[in-house]
């Protein structure tokens, strides 16, 4: 099985018959990207989930109380007291209890791993005491399968799944383009600072805090001013809609990212070269020699059905 243990995987929103590798195409009379999609796509008609009360279960008598953290990523928290016979599942509960959160099944949690550093996925059905989670732990809810035919509609959810993506997306864990990155960042600055107003959104308004809106790899080959006056040209299309449009929207075109839901790690090649490989929930995509933002997809009934060779 090829699927990382830790890590997130990729999401297709929409159902479809196979595996759906995305390239975005540039285009110098547009500022919009735009999606070529490879392989048949089939839309399906799913019905709306159903808002539902989450029940949380009472703290266990004579068993030893924690205190646990749970660590969002915008690195706001939320405090619960447990039992330590409460499964992984029960916490997860009592978490979405603490955020009003009912659309629970896109979200899993996790603990960072300090040796491998990297996030150590809990298993459900799991007691805390068999996952050796200790008073005070931090703990994390993040998305580990993005690919899920069900429509989210919970305002919260939105939410946090929007901070999830956009953590990847600023960190370059997803590598994007400069052209799909100031349109994000564009969504940014609307949940941040509201509606476009000429007299204050203008190239210098961002200062140090572009860092925050836009990937490293961007920021160190273009001037500010520049970025800037893209990202409040694009501010001005986003005028009069709500949060959770924008948020919607945002994960909307984050789906354009090839590498989107996937955990992308850095190889060497024995020539040398250095390859960006992404573990998907349904295949292994691989940079392509001319330009390491692009990449091959290798779904894992093909590789499953390779020879060995010498």
């Amino acid at each position: 099985n090829m699927q990382p243990g830790n890590g997130p995987q990729v999401m297709n929103m929409q159902p479809s018959n196979g595996p759906k590798v995305i390239n975005v195409q540039p285009s110098s009379n547009n500022d919009e990207p735009k999606a070529i999609a490879s392989g048949p796509v089939v839309e399906e008609e799913w019905p709306d989930p159903v808002k539902k009360e989450i029940e949380v279960r009472e703290l266990s008598e004579n068993r030893p109380k924690m205190i646990l953290t749970l660590l969002l990523a915008d690195r706001s928290t939320k405090k619960v007291f447990v039992t330590d016979d409460f499964t992984v599942d029960d916490l997860k509960k009592m978490f979405a209890s603490k955020l009003h959160l009912w659309q629970i099944e896109f979200f899993e949690l996790c603990v960072k791993d300090k040796k491998e550093d990297a996030d150590r996925w809990l298993d459900g059905k799991k007691t805390l005491l068999d996952e050796q989670i200790a008073d005070n732990s931090e703990v994390m809810m993040k998305i580990k399968y993005f690919k899920t035919p069900k429509k989210i509609i919970d305002p919260q959810a939105i939410r946090l799944y929007y901070l999830d993506v956009k953590q990847s997306i600023i960190s370059g864990t997803y590598p994007t383009s400069e052209k799909i990155a100031v349109h994000l960042a564009a969504h940014q600055v609307q949940l941040a600072y509201g509606n476009y107003v000429p007299t204050r959104h203008h190239p210098g308004f961002l200062g140090d805090a572009l860092k925050d809106y836009l990937p490293r790899e961007i920021l160190s080959v273009n001037e500010p001013y520049y970025l800037e006056s893209r990202i409040f040209q694009l501010h001005r299309n986003l005028v009069g809609k709500s949060n959770e449009e924008v948020m919607e929207s945002y994960i909307d075109l984050a789906q354009q990212i090839q590498t989107y839901g996937t955990s992308v790690f850095l190889v060497k090649e024995k020539l040398g070269r250095t390859k960006r490989i992404g573990i998907a929930e349904d295949g292994i995509l691989i940079s392509t020699d001319d330009n390491p933002k692009k990449f091959d997809f290798y779904s894992f009934k093909i590789i499953g059905g390779w020879n060995k060779t010498s």
